[in-house]
Parts: C-alpha cells; structure tokens; sequence
C-alpha cells in the first residue's frame, strides 16, 4: 500500500508537525512533498482542508513562494 493510501489523519498529522517544526519560516508544497513522500495532489488536498480548518495559515516568502505555516 502507497503512503497516497495512508489514512487523513495520520497525512493531516504529519502537515501540522512539519508546520510546526519549521515555525516562523514555514514549508512550501515541495517540501511536504519530499518530506511526507506523499503525492503534490494529496498534499494539496491536505493543506486545503487544514486552512479551511483554521490549522495552517499561508503568506508569501520574500522569494514568492507560498508558504504554510501555523497561526
């Protein structure tokens, strides 16, 4: 089984810790995606949901970057 079948939580999980351990500087996609080793589309999918529930918030870096991270 892929890690894309790995249940939400533990995906949603593993988002809020990356978030949480990269504070101020936050991630972009690509580095969920070479960390969690899930898929681009899977992450996405993720971090919608998690923005929708107010767990993750997203800015810009001063490169244009998207970035995640907690409020």
């Amino acid at each position: 089984m892929g890690k894309d079948k790995q249940p939400r939580m533990v995906l949603g999980q593993g988002i809020l810790a990356l978030a949480r351990r990269r504070g101020v500087r936050g991630f972009t996609v690509n580095d969920a995606v070479l960390e969690l080793e899930h898929s681009p589309e899977t992450i996405r999918l993720e971090l919608e949901k998690l923005m929708k529930e107010d767990c993750l918030y997203v800015t810009n870096d001063l490169k244009g970057r998207i970035i995640y991270r907690e409020p």
